[in-house]
């Protein structure tokens, strides 16, 4: 919760910043290769090991968040963030089972919750493709593999994970689930389950209970926090403008403290 690795806009770019979260001022910038060999490297997304010891920076063609963007990953690099040090393996868009690359620009390489592998989403079906550092491609860990779908999140003590919107009757409404055999156990108030807080209580959007019709704003939405037995919504944010395209919209990240 110190320093948050960042980019510059104009993506993909040659350069990233580490953030002093206190002073709000780049402390140290770590470059990275334009191209090598034919092969761009710039730099598209990044993310920190959940052990705060490494980056993963997927690189790009191009702006992966240009509207209508077409894939255009050329691979990853793993950063030691202490010594500076940017190691890049070429790794494409994955193809499906049908051979065909998946749609749209953004495709980042994402962190293994023990800082051992790197994940993507499958194209075409639930679940994740792990890799190691080098980019070959690893069985997923047993307690991954449990979890179903890409997004799903397990609860600091293991025993819950995070399911999918179950909402009907006009209710807002998403399904814990048993990490251990895939029951439900508990829907809470929100859209999308987020984060946890802890074994109890989630972060989550919510819609405005108003304007959640999807022909009425249903992305007019805020964070909230909502506890395992929903009889607590706790509002976090303001609500966000219902439209996608909005330059001021804005997108929450988390970190373990």
């Amino acid at each position: 919760m110190k320093t948050a690795a960042v980019l510059e806009r104009g993506l993909p770019v040659d350069r990233i910043g580490l953030l002093n979260l206190a002073t709000h001022k780049v402390e140290r910038w770590i470059e990275v290769d334009r191209g090598v060999g034919g092969v761009d490297r710039s730099v598209g997304g990044v993310r920190f090991s959940p052990d705060g010891k490494r980056l993963v920076a997927t690189a790009y063609g191009r702006d992966p968040d240009a509207l209508g963007s077409e894939p255009s990953r050329t691979g990853f690099y793993v950063v030691d963030v202490t010594a500076g040090r940017a190691d890049f393996t070429e790794r494409p868009p994955r193809k499906d089972d049908s051979g065909s690359h998946p749609r749209g620009g953004r495709q980042d390489f994402m962190w293994s919750r023990d800082s051992t592998l790197l994940w993507e989403p499958w194209a075409n079906r639930t679940g994740k493709v792990f890799y190691d550092m080098h980019g070959k491609e690893v069985p997923a860990p047993e307690q991954e593999a449990r979890l179903g779908a890409p997004g799903a999140l397990l609860s600091p003590g293991k025993k819950l994970v995070t399911g999918k919107f179950a909402g009907d009757d006009g209710r807002i409404v998403s399904e814990v689930l048993d990490a251990n055999n895939g029951r439900r156990v508990a829907l809470v108030p929100g859209q999308q389950l987020l984060a946890w807080a802890d074994d109890d209580s989630l972060i989550a959007w919510r819609c405005d209970p108003e304007r959640c019709d999807p022909g009425k704003g249903e992305f007019r939405n805020r964070l909230v926090l909502v506890s395992l037995d929903g009889e607590s919504v706790t509002p976090l944010s303001g609500f966000r403008k219902a439209d996608l395209h909005y330059s001021g919209r804005w997108t929450p990240v988390f970190s373990r403290r």
